[in-house]
Order: C-alpha cells, then structure tokens, then sequence
C-alpha cells in the first residue's frame, strides 16, 4: 500500500511563511502594546516640571544607557535565548535631566513613593501577552487560509 500526498508543495510553502508573518505580527503587536504602556505610565506619573513625564518612552533594543536613575523593562533573557532578540522592546523613564525617576518610584528618606512605573507594567502586562497570542494565532489563520 502506498500513500500519495497531494498539496505536499503548497503545505511546505506555507509553512517556510510562518516564521516571517509571525515575526511581523509580533512586531506590530509589541510597538502598539508599548505605546500603550508609555501612555498609562504617562498618566500615572506626578507631574511638577514635565521632565520626568516627558522622559517615559520605549525603544527598539536596549534602553539608554549612561544614566542611572533609568528604569527599563526588557525583553526576558528565556526571550533572547531563543534567538527572538531581534523583537527586543525597552520600557524606560528617567533621563539626563530626570535623573529622579527611581526615586519618584521608590521613594526617598524624606518623600514617600508614587509609583507609576511598575503599577502601569502590572495592570498592562496580561494584555500585552494576550495581544501578542492573538495577533500570532492571526497571522497563521491568514497563511492556512491563503491560496
């Protein structure tokens, strides 16, 4: 008995799209999900000067460096590993002239803290990943439906 399969060619042409269509989909749905953050962040943040407010921002690949009152979310190091660095999103507040964004986030021996940083990163944390799922689990509907 032999078996003959037929589609073969197209099944493996459709795969060799995954990788591509998924890495875009990700992409897309890591900046949208960024803006979001730095906007709840944003709003979170007490405001006096606008320094620190205006400091919140994300970025492709690592955060600014030379600073040291920075706060950053990055990708995970189980993420890199996997070779997915490529997609690498940095989460930050705090600049040269905020250097005082730690400090505002922690608190000090005279002022008590008013989070904004990781309060934003908890509450938008589930949909980011779920963002994610979704937008990947579309893309790979759009390939298996495609010709």
């Amino acid at each position: 008995m032999t078996v003959k399969w037929q589609g073969r060619a197209k099944f493996h042409g459709k795969i060799a799209k995954l990788p591509k269509a998924v890495s875009v989909a990700v992409r897309a749905a890591m900046e949208e999900a960024a803006g979001d953050m730095v906007e709840t962040m944003k709003n979170l943040v007490p405001v006096n000067t606008g320094a620190l407010r205006d400091s919140i921002n994300w970025c492709w690949g690592d955060p600014p460096k030379g600073n040291s009152g920075i706060l950053s979310i990055a990708a995970p190091r189980s993420a890199l590993a996997t070779g997915f660095n490529a997609n690498k999103i940095s989460i930050f507040a705090g600049d040269a002239k905020a250097y005082y964004a730690r400090m505002v986030e922690f608190g000090t021996i005279k002022s008590s803290a008013q989070p904004f940083f990781w309060p934003a990163w908890r509450a938008k944390k589930k949909s980011v990943l779920s963002r994610m799922t979704r937008q990947i689990n579309k893309a790979i509907k759009e390939i298996a439906a495609s010709g």
